[in-house]
C-alpha cells in the first residue's frame, strides 16, 4: 500500500498521526528487544548492521506472535489480514524452494 493522495489536510494529519503512533510503538518494541537480548545498557548504536537486521526480525516475529496469541484469546480482534505476515527468512525459504522446484521441473520437462 502506498501513501495515498489525501483529499484534505485533516486526512493527511490523521494518516501521519496513525503512522507516528505505530512508529513509536515499534521503536519501543525494538528497544525493548535490544535491552532484553543484550542488557539494559545496550543501545542500537552499538549493534552492527547484521545484528540490527536480526533484532528487527526478532521484534517483528515477537510482535506478530503476540498479536496471534492475543487474537486467539480475544477473537473479536481477529481480522482478514491476520495470516498475511511472512518473515524475511520465510520469504527466502519459499523463494529458494520455488527456484529449486523450477530447476527440477525444467530439467525433467525440456522445451
Amino acid at each position: 500500500m502506498n501513501i495515498p493522495s489525501f483529499d484534505s489536510e485533516d486526512d493527511r494529519r490523521e494518516y501521519f498521526a496513525i503512522f507516528n503512533k505505530q512508529l513509536d510503538l515499534y521503536v519501543r518494541l525494538f528497544e525493548n528487544t535490544i535491552k532484553r537480548l543484550f542488557g539494559a545498557d545496550y543501545t542500537a548504536e552499538k549493534l552492527t548492521a547484521s545484528a540490527l537486521e536480526t533484532v528487527d526480525s526478532i521484534t517483528r516475529s515477537l510482535s506478530y506472535d503476540a498479536e496471534v496469541e492475543f487474537c486467539k484469546k480475544n477473537p473479536q480482534y481477529k481480522s482478514e489480514e491476520d495470516n498475511i505476515f511472512l518473515s524475511r527468512n520465510s520469504i527466502q525459504e519459499i523463494v529458494t524452494k520455488t527456484i529449486e522446484e523450477l530447476n527440477i521441473d525444467s530439467g525433467s520437462n525440456p522445451a
